[in-house]
């Protein structure tokens, strides 16, 4: 497998010990259909950091911010940033290591009063990245931590 990445942002060096946890949740992720991944217990990683930006604006019900860009941030490692909005920052946030994706996603359908199956198949890739990026990781024993 050949997999091309860019990656702008500084990386903790030396870079080679970062690899094969990558690998690892890869394979990981390979192994997990929606159903698997749904029970899986995830857990977001130490040193991830929510960024927002927010734009002081004028209206005509009186002046506010308005987040204009919110990301996570590894403060460590490979030190990916991907831009997130409050819903996935919410699914991140709600990953203890316990609790099944399933949990969150029903709580965010409800939330959104959408049907669990459309935030499910809106929600899943974007959980697969981040757990392939090490935001979030499998939390049983010997798995790509």
């Amino acid at each position: 497998i050949v997999r091309c990445e860019d990656v702008p942002q500084a990386i903790e060096q030396p870079a080679g010990a970062h690899l094969p946890s990558w690998i690892e949740r890869g394979r990981w992720l390979a192994r997990q259909d929606d159903a698997a991944l749904l029970t899986a217990a995830l857990r977001c990683t130490d040193g991830v950091v929510r960024v927002r930006h927010d734009l002081r604006e004028d209206r005509a019900a009186g002046a506010g911010w308005l987040t204009e860009l919110s990301q996570l941030r590894q403060s460590h490692g490979m030190r990916w940033e991907l831009e997130v909005d409050d819903a996935v920052a919410a699914v991140v946030a709600s990953c203890d290591g316990i609790t099944p994706l399933a949990i969150a996603v029903a709580v965010l359908a409800s939330s959104l009063e959408r049907e669990f199956g459309e935030v499910a198949t809106a929600l899943l890739p974007v959980v697969r990245e981040l757990v392939q990026r090490g935001f979030l990781v499998p939390s049983a024993t010997g798995s790509a931590a």
